[in-house]
C-alpha cells in the first residue's frame, strides 16, 4: 500500500478548481463491485465489494461490505469486512466489524468496533487482539476486552 496520502475530504471545506474533490457514491445509490482510484472517496450510498482508495469516508447512514485498503479510513456509518489503512477514525455514529489493519486507531465514544484487530507499525510486528468495543458503554471488568488506541 502507498503510504502517502493526501488529507481527507471535509464537506466543511472551500473547493477551489485547483483542489481535487472526492467520488461521491451518493445516497439512494447501491454499488456491488470493485473502485480502484488514488483519489479520495466520500460513500453517502452503500457498496459492496472491494474498494482501494487515497481516503475513504463513510458517511452516516451509508454502508460498505468487503475489503477496504486506504491511507485514511473514517466512518460515520457502517463498515464489514476487512480494513487496511494507515488511520482509521470510528466517529460516535461509526461501527466497524470484521478484521482491522491499522497503525493509528481513533474511536470517539458512542463508535462501535468488533472483531480482530492488527495494529502494526514500521518496527513492529502485527499483534492481533480480539475486541469489542461500544465506546459509549463503561468497562465492566479488568478482563473486558474494551481498548482504544491512539
Amino acid at each position: 500500500m502507498n503510504t502517502s496520502f493526501r488529507a481527507p475530504f471535509d464537506r466543511g471545506q472551500d473547493l477551489s478548481p485547483a483542489s481535487i474533490a472526492p467520488t461521491v457514491i451518493r445516497a439512494g445509490l447501491h454499488l456491488e463491485g470493485n473502485i480502484n482510484t488514488s483519489d479520495d472517496i466520500l460513500l453517502e450510498g452503500s457498496v459492496r465489494g472491494e474498494v482501494t482508495a487515497n481516503s475513504i469516508t463513510v458517511a452516516e447512514g451509508a454502508t460498505l461490505q468487503g475489503t477496504i485498503s486506504a491511507a485514511v479510513v473514517v466512518v460515520d456509518g457502517t463498515v464489514e469486512g476487512v480494513v487496511r489503512c494507515i488511520k482509521l477514525q470510528v466517529n460516535t455514529t461509526g461501527a466497524v466489524s470484521g478484521e482491522i489493519h491499522h497503525s493509528v486507531l481513533v474511536v470517539e465514544a458512542g463508535a462501535a468496533i468488533e472483531g480482530t484487530v492488527f495494529r502494526s507499525d514500521r518496527h513492529l510486528e502485527p499483534a492481533p487482539m480480539t475486541l469489542h468495543v461500544v465506546a459509549s458503554e463503561p468497562a465492566k471488568s479488568a478482563t473486558d476486552t474494551t481498548a482504544t488506541e491512539a
